[in-house]
């Protein structure tokens, strides 16, 4: 009797380290491989091709978690841009030399690194960029882009005021060159009137 249990015994720790070294060899397969999940949406009830419920799609989307998801994403990051056009409308803010030949992708993350350089917060034990960098999009937090907005109106405000500066310096300048040609063509004329009654009299008393 105690044989057998001892048997049993044996058998039951061989199939358990048995599976727990595949259920090993199992978790170090899937940790180093990328695990995508592909949810289906039924399009309508009857499973018709072509035919679209939006109800019943919505509802599978509510129940799945999805809509809150992105919700709570909406939430997290309320504002997202396309790659090119964060560098198109942000690349007056940038005070270094940016690689040009590089894509949109590299020289929207290079660009934003340096615009939020010293505004990551630290939360839970790491520093947190007001801004993420997606496939396609940049995806803000909550003020990181009003904030750019503010800095780009200010500095297109700046180069708004220089250029004016410079057209109205430009403008005074010609026409002060125009006022002192006729100053001094008047002084001109002026001397020379002056000069001649000098010699008429002149002349008179000879």
């Amino acid at each position: 009797m105690k044989s057998t249990k001892r048997k049993q015994g044996a058998m039951s720790m061989t199939v358990c380290s048995k599976f727990r070294k595949r259920l090993a060899g199992l978790i170090e397969h899937i940790a180093a491989t990328k695990t995508r999940y592909v949810r289906c949406i039924k399009p309508n009830e009857n499973k018709m091709p072509r035919v679209t419920d939006h109800m019943v799609t919505m509802r599978q989307l509510g129940s799945a978690g999805i809509v809150t998801a992105i919700n709570i994403s909406k939430i997290i990051f309320p504002n997202q841009l396309p790659h090119d056009i964060v560098w198109d409308r942000f690349k007056c803010l940038s005070r270094s030399c940016i690689d040009t030949h590089v894509d949109y992708k590299e020289k929207a993350a290079l660009l934003l690194s340096e615009l939020f350089k010293d505004n990551e917060c630290f939360t839970k034990g790491q520093y947190t960029a007001p801004y993420v960098c997606g496939k396609t999009k940049v995806f803000f937090r909550s003020g990181a882009l009003e904030k750019l907005e503010l800095d780009r109106s200010s500095t297109r405000s700046v180069n708004a005021d220089k250029l004016h500066n410079y057209a109205k310096t430009v403008v005074q300048r010609y026409r002060f060159r125009v006022m002192k040609r006729a100053v001094v063509k008047l002084q001109a004329l002026w001397r020379f009137q002056k000069a001649w009654r000098e010699y008429k009299e002149r002349m008179k008393a000879t």
